[in-house]
């Protein structure tokens, strides 16, 4: 009797030849940042063992404790989602009748997914706030203008490293969000792809004014790196703001760490608190209103709990 083949069955090095065509069929669909994503994905593939035969083996192997180490290879969200881009990419290997079968068909449903953490939406209490402004202003002046315009405009970091003086209105009455710079510092649309105008007001209008170049050349960065450049936000959060931030939760400052995106969801916050308008918060943010009512104004409610 011939022996059965297993409809989940693809080894790596046929997965692998897959990936590559799929992602060739998508470069003109997706981003810059997306397609880096696709080729990390390609990377990863070439890390499974050759012996493994099958979506079942590759996906297991994923999620085994090697011997002696204490968690998985790899994380439980990280490998929903490599099932799904796996799915996505046999898919449409089947429609496009390469293979005669989908092996990854339905096997990210099998994991849990991770929801966010439970301060993902947290904000800094606006004495925090001013604490870690006045923090790096003393131990690391050259990046205080980079925190305070987090804090005090909600944008994404890839926002603000994105930004030229060219976004800049030249009486300083309007910041014009309309790119992001990503990992590698390429310059791409704003998540939503979405445009918006910020209204500067006095204390912003003040830092901006510290800020301005003379004499001016509007193709400048905003707030460049330290060595020149744009911004390398994530190598800023890994070098300077994390050990900041860790020293003032040691020293009880602030509450527990955070990242730098934080700011944002601290602006985001205290416009709430600050009676702003719903609408308002969110195109100023680049937010939709139901993100705001969902993430941050359940959080802002000031619940009282009376004695009994």
């Amino acid at each position: 009797m011939p022996k059965r083949i297993s409809r989940r069955a693809i080894k790596p090095a046929k997965l692998a030849v897959l990936w590559s065509r799929f992602s060739d069929f998508k470069r003109g669909q997706l981003t810059a940042n997306t397609m880096r994503d696709f080729a990390k994905t390609g990377e990863l593939i070439n890390k499974f063992p050759k012996g493994l035969t099958s979506a079942i083996e590759i996906r297991d192997w994923m999620m085994e404790v090697p011997a002696g180490k204490d968690k998985p290879r790899y994380a439980n969200e990280r490998v929903r989602r490599v099932m799904v881009s796996f799915n996505a990419c046999c898919t449409w290997a089947y429609n496009s009748e390469l293979i005669n079968q989908n092996p990854f068909s339905g096997l990210a449903k099998e994991i849990r997914k991770t929801s966010h953490i439970e301060n993902h939406w947290t904000a800094f209490a606006p004495d925090e706030r001013l604490a870690i402004i006045d923090r790096f202003e003393k131990q690391n002046p050259y990046y205080a203008p980079w925190v305070k315009f987090l804090f005090w405009t909600g944008c994404r970091p890839s926002e603000a490293a994105a930004l030229t003086w060219e976004q800049i209105k030249p009486d300083l009455s309007a910041i014009h969000f309309v790119r992001a710079a990503q990992p590698g510092m390429v310059i791409q649309p704003t998540k939503t792809r979405k445009d918006r105008f910020f209204p500067v007001n006095d204390r912003l209008r003040f830092f901006l004014l510290g800020l301005r170049p003379e004499p001016m050349d509007r193709s400048l960065i905003l707030l460049p790196g330290e060595k020149g450049g744009r911004m390398e936000f994530h190598n800023f959060g890994t070098r300077h703001w994390k050990p900041l931030i860790e020293e003032m939760v040691e020293e009880g400052l602030v509450f527990r760490y955070m990242g730098q995106y934080h700011c944002r969801h601290t602006w985001i916050t205290m416009a709430l608190e600050a009676g702003m308008d719903v609408n308002d918060i969110a195109y100023l943010s680049g937010n939709s209103p139901n993100i705001i009512y969902r993430h941050y104004a359940s959080r802002n409610r000031n619940i009282k709990v009376p004695e009994f």
